[in-house]
């Protein structure tokens, strides 16, 4: 029989059933030996005669992936969907390290587990975050902490924007109230100014106590003018002392408390101090300045006032008792 003839008695399988027979029978893996091997003998003569010749890669066995059920605390990315992974999830233990949800995804992914085994288990670039970091958690916090601190300034507002006049008092008094119970040297520079200006009238009352006792010359009379008149003067000098002392001393808190200040002045008086270009910080520090200069200067007048005030006591004194 002839060849047509052979080839016209023999009966041509249907196209369905000969891929589904090429699908059972056939063994990739074979084929791709047989495809290397003669790769392989053909190449023989082309590297014998070329020695730049570059020999072919040689296959990547294929590998399964190796899942395991993990529970991410920190948030990550999905490789499959894309999508935000917290929670129960898988990742593969093989050299690809993918990460995928349990089960349905994000942007529509409905079996991340299944879409994950039908890839490949080999090392791949991970789903990176929005400024290209291998870690994602690092851009999720940063997103977290913006996002929290949003709201919470938004909620902020919303309870200041609440609050009437009456109760923004009522918070700056009990500041006030806490600063004057913690701060004792407040209380205790206005007791020893209290003392002081006792002390002031004493010597005050008792120079015009002194200046209405009966003269018996002229000598004692311009004594007792000059003691008067040191008198006044000491006491002006220490009562202006004092009174730089404590300016002084609310300059100070001013500088600590400026920014409480500032806001007290902006909500309870309506008036924005920066928009008007007055620091109340520099303003309390000018001040301070200024004060420990004429404390310097009044502590000097006063001693010497006082020093000229015994004096004038002792030569009235001694003109009284020869």
């Amino acid at each position: 029989m002839s060849r047509a003839g052979q080839a016209a008695g023999k009966k041509e399988l249907p196209p369905g059933i000969r891929a589904r027979f090429t699908e059972i029978f056939v063994d990739e893996a074979v084929l791709s030996g047989r495809c290397w091997s003669s790769s392989q003998l053909h190449g023989l003569d082309r590297r014998s005669r070329s020695p730049m010749s570059v020999s072919p890669p040689k296959p990547r066995p294929l590998q399964a992936h190796d899942l395991k059920s993990k529970v991410f605390v920190v948030p990550t990315w999905c490789d499959i969907c894309k999508g935000v992974l917290v929670g129960h999830g898988f990742v593969c233990a093989g050299p690809c390290q993918m990460r995928c949800h349990r089960g349905l995804g994000a942007n529509g992914a409905e079996n991340c587990k299944a879409e994950l085994l039908m890839k490949k288990c080999e090392e791949v670039a991970h789903v990176q975050g929005q400024y290209q970091f291998g870690d994602v958690t690092k851009q999720i916090f940063r997103n977290e902490k913006q996002r929290i601190k949003d709201l919470v300034v938004t909620e902020f507002v919303k309870e200041q924007a609440s609050f009437g006049k009456f109760d923004k008092l009522k918070a700056y008094s009990e500041a006030l109230q806490e600063w004057w119970d913690e701060d004792r040297v407040v209380r205790y520079m206005l007791l020893a100014i209290f003392s002081i200006e006792l002390a002031l009238l004493v010597i005050t009352y008792g120079s015009v106590f002194l200046c209405a006792w009966p003269v018996h010359g002229a000598s004692r009379a311009s004594r007792l003018a000059w003691l008067q008149a040191m008198s006044n003067c000491t006491s002006a000098a220490v009562f202006e002392g004092l009174l730089i002392l404590l300016i002084h001393v609310l300059a100070t808190q001013l500088l600590v408390y400026s920014d409480l200040v500032r806001s007290f002045v902006r909500e309870i008086l309506q008036i924005n101090l920066s928009e008007l270009q007055i620091d109340v910080g520099k303003a309390a520090d000018a001040v301070t300045n200024i004060t420990v200069h004429g404390l310097k200067t009044t502590a000097c007048v006063a001693c010497l006032g006082m020093a000229l005030w015994m004096r004038s006591v002792q030569l009235v004194y001694d003109n009284s008792h020869p």
